[in-house]
């Protein structure tokens, strides 16, 4: 299964969905997570250390620091790791909103990490592209 490449019809189709509860960014040591029995929605490892998105419940309740309190919105429709401009167009139109995110991508799926108080705002825009995709590249934006 290798996801939908085709940009017009990942707009049209890409079902964003609001997600429940709050979200946080978090960073430390590899090592440190290791002890620790976490159930991350992402993480990264940079050689800064270990990037983990957690519930914002979660890394209060193991005492941990975090930063960019958000709201998660995925995009259901199984998009190709390969696909061409579809997060480009996305994030373009949310930054012409004002909204920042960080968009990652997953196997089956985008998803969007949005500031808490622009969630409503986001899925605004999202729906707005989803009801006119546009037909050129000059159209996304």
């Amino acid at each position: 299964m290798n996801g939908e490449t085709n940009l017009r019809t990942l707009l049209q189709n890409m079902q964003p969905e609001l997600q429940d509860g709050e979200f946080v960014f978090c960073t430390m040591e590899p090592a440190a997570a290791f002890g620790l029995c976490l159930s991350p929605r992402g993480q990264f490892l940079e050689s800064e250390g270990l990037t983990l998105i957690l519930a914002k419940a979660e890394a209060e309740a193991n005492e941990l620091a975090c930063s960019f309190p958000c709201r998660m919105i995925t995009l259901r429709i199984h998009s190709s790791l390969e696909a061409v401009g579809f997060l480009a167009v996305v994030t373009e139109n949310l930054a012409q909103r004002g909204i920042g995110v960080n968009a990652i991508s997953a196997y089956f799926h985008d998803h969007l990490f949005v500031p808490l108080d622009q969630a409503d705002e986001a899925m605004n825009v999202l729906k707005e592209i989803v009801q006119n995709p546009g037909t050129g590249p000059d159209d996304f934006a």
